[in-house]
């Protein structure tokens, strides 16, 4: 069990073998027809943009200026290429700003799939949860301590494929780089939702998540904390979970 006391090193989480590096992140895995699913580069917003529009998704704007600064996923870097006390390092450092959400872009996972022309035609966005840094700084919770739980539980904000790269396998593909990134630098959980009328049960159930029903709720007890995450009242949840032995 994960104990969320004031000293950040407590908190890991077993590591599992190397399987992923920053140059692997930025280079990329092969997909269908050719394609690569990589990080997102400066210049791939506005298409990463559209396509999240079509999951009900905006990129944020500190999220985009971070990818043209060359900044974005920062800390996730550092964590990939070192060990999980750099990667605490890294999250305080680059969140040591007057609002905290404005930090973490450093923390942001945007994954593209692009065909073999180099158009991106998948997207995936991943961020710490928004929703549990709020409960825990609600509940008498350090900024420090909050920062730490946000690197045990990860969101998909968004999952996305045109319509002309359907049924590639592209969106599983996304999903599963992304739960191999934050499962190598020690993140617990793995959630998200979808609105009913969209029926992904299916989807999700294969890729190795479960989801929960209308109005469910997913406990973090797990992990020694008091919080229910909840989606909206059209929307299912789903999540992985991957705990130290």
């Amino acid at each position: 069990m994960i104990k969320w006391t004031r000293k950040m090193k407590k908190h890991a989480v077993t590591k599992p073998p190397l399987a992923v590096n920053a140059a692997r992140l930025r280079e990329g895995w092969p997909a269908p027809a050719g394609g690569r699913i990589r990080l997102i580069r400066p210049g791939e917003a506005a298409a990463a943009d559209a396509l999240l529009n079509l999951a009900g998704v905006k990129l944020d704007p500190y999220v985009r200026k971070s990818l043209d600064a060359g900044s974005l996923a920062a800390a996730l870097m550092t964590g990939l290429d070192d060990s999980r006390p750099a990667f605490y390092t890294a999250t305080m450092r680059g969140c040591a700003t007057p609002r905290l959400v404005d930090g973490l872009p450093c923390l942001a996972l945007l994954l593209v799939a692009v065909d073999a022309s180099g158009e991106v035609v998948g997207v995936l966005s991943g961020m710490p949860s928004l929703a549990v840094v709020k409960m825990a700084l609600g509940c008498g919770f350090t900024t420090e301590q909050a920062l730490a739980m946000s690197l045990a539980i990860a969101k998909v904000q968004g999952l996305a494929i045109a319509e002309h790269a359907r049924g590639q396998g592209l969106a599983a593909e996304l999903l599963e780089r992304a739960w191999q990134v934050y499962r190598q630098l020690g993140y617990a959980v793995l959630y998200g939702s979808f609105e009913v009328g969209r029926d992904l049960e299916r989807f999700y159930a294969q890729q190795g998540f479960t989801v929960l029903g209308l109005g469910g709720r997913l406990s973090l007890q797990p992990l020694n904390l008091p919080f229910l995450l909840h989606a909206g009242n059209t929307e299912r949840m789903f999540s992985r979970w991957h705990l130290p032995n």
